[in-house]
């Protein structure tokens, strides 16, 4: 487990906490008087989910006007969602802090025990600081979905709080945010973004693929990323090497390549649904956004409390954020050629094809979809056992699709890409194996006292 080194970075959580004390600790009562009853204060279960809800569709919205890519947009759901549990597990007394469980999470201080706090000021507070620096590159008007939603919301609590209380919380949530900042600046991010890259040229490896033909692909550091749980070295959940190429019609990769080609050729409607439903391409909340939406549905249909939100947001936000590192990570070091360079080159006829869903500027192996959907059903079935629903998260653009389980929608997601003439089945279910291994690793974090 990393853990926090730099003199810098000491500084400023030195600095952060001593603010803390100024703000939100109060003075201590003079008064020894062990006879005086303390009072009892709400705690985080006593509130809603709907603070919880409001800033993860608040931070979807906000990933999708500034078309944000998938791996940033998993980092930034997992940093907030850190931010909303870390900012009310003080609220939930079988529940601990997941410092030291975290790689390179700083501590938080502990609210003081003796004084009221409104759970959902924390974190509607939190939320927007974390949130203005995750997007401190996005448009004015991308930043104002987030103040907007933090003013609405203040304006609110004013009418009910008293002026002290209400300070008190939200500084409590700046504090609680600055701290995860911390941690977010030292995760390679400055490094990785956008890094440097020549693809390597070789047959059977990633090239440009039509009709844009981008010739740099997209975030290929990002498997450099420090992950929440995962180690450090990637090898944790690492998948199988894909099958090797070749023009031998008997082999399984020229197999599989044919398989993707029929698919499409001969593609019924429901496949074709299928594909167009998970595609969460450019300009949406992105493939964990979406995973976040089906979270949303579940506790709206459960009347959550703040305490379950704030957790189940938290598990999930690390899950999507540690499997499109690792699943980057396998990308670049595999450089696996997309079926549709394949399909023109060995397929007679089929020079100019292309498939139904644009194909994304990376290599192959793993698919995302599948590797973040693998992690996520593994953490919701354990969360929320094995629940039947129906996914709205396209509903604008088509039909909600309804499921037995989270994990029929994840093989569903997975299997989507096939459909759309995207991924070779190899790289789907491997990824989907790949993302279950990802998601034992958060069952493994220790969210209670007693775990």
């Amino acid at each position: 487990m990393k853990r926090f080194k730099t003199g810098v970075a000491r500084w400023l959580v030195l600095c952060t906490t001593v603010a803390a004390v100024a703000l939100f600790a109060g003075c201590e009562s003079d008064d020894d008087d062990d006879d005086n009853q303390q009072p009892t204060y709400s705690m985080t279960a006593d509130y809603s989910d709907d603070i919880a809800n409001a800033w993860i569709q608040t931070a979807r919205q906000m990933v999708k006007n500034a078309s944000m890519s998938p791996p940033r947009a998993a980092r930034a759901y997992g940093y907030l969602g850190q931010v909303i549990y870390e900012g009310v597990v003080n609220g939930m007394p079988q529940h601990i802090s997941l410092y030291g469980q975290i790689n390179g999470m700083p501590q938080v201080p502990a609210t003081n025990p003796d004084l009221e706090y409104h759970w959902p000021s924390v974190v509607n507070k939190g939320s927007l600081d974390i949130l203005m620096y995750l997007f401190s590159d996005a448009t004015p008007e991308v930043q104002a979905l987030a103040t907007a939603q933090f003013d609405a919301m203040h304006a609110e609590y004013e009418q009910i709080l008293s002026t002290e209380v209400l300070q008190r919380s939200e500084a409590y949530g700046q504090l609680v945010a600055s701290i995860i900042r911390v941690c977010a600046d030292q995760d390679g991010y400055a490094t990785n973004h956008n890094c440097a890259y020549t693809p390597p040229v070789g047959e059977g490896l990633w090239e440009p693929t039509p009709p844009a033909f981008a010739p740099n692909p997209l975030e290929p550091c990002w498997g450099q990323q420090r992950p929440f749980v995962l180690d450090d070295a990637g090898v944790q959940c690492f998948p199988d090497a894909p099958p090797a190429y070749s023009t031998d019609p008997s082999s399984q990769f020229y197999t599989e390549m044919m398989e993707v080609y029929n698919i499409v050729q001969a593609a019924d409607p429901e496949q074709l649904a299928i594909a167009r439903f998970w595609a969460d391409g450019g300009g949406t909340s992105t493939p964990p956004g979406h995973w976040l939406n089906v979270v949303n549905i579940i506790l709206n249909s459960e009347n959550a409390n703040l305490a379950e939100a704030a957790e189940i947001y938290c598990k999930v936000g690390i899950a999507v954020n540690d499997a499109f590192i690792s699943c980057w990570r396998s990308k670049y070091l595999m450089n696996y050629l997309r079926p549709v360079t394949a399909i023109r080159d060995l397929v007679a006829g089929a020079e100019n094809w292309l498939p139904p869903i644009t194909t994304p500027p990376f290599p192959e192996c793993t698919s995302g979809h599948s590797t973040q959907s693998g992690a996520v059903y593994v953490v919701l079935e354990d969360f929320f056992g094995t629940v039947s629903f129906t996914d709205t998260t396209a509903n604008a653009q088509y039909p909600a699709r309804t499921f037995d389980s989270f994990e029929d929608a994840a093989w569903e997601a997975a299997y989507s890409r096939i459909y759309g003439g995207i991924h070779f089945r190899f790289a789907c279910e491997e990824g989907v194996t790949q993302g279950e291994c990802i998601g034992q690793a958060v069952l493994a974090l220790n969210f209670r006292a007693n775990s």
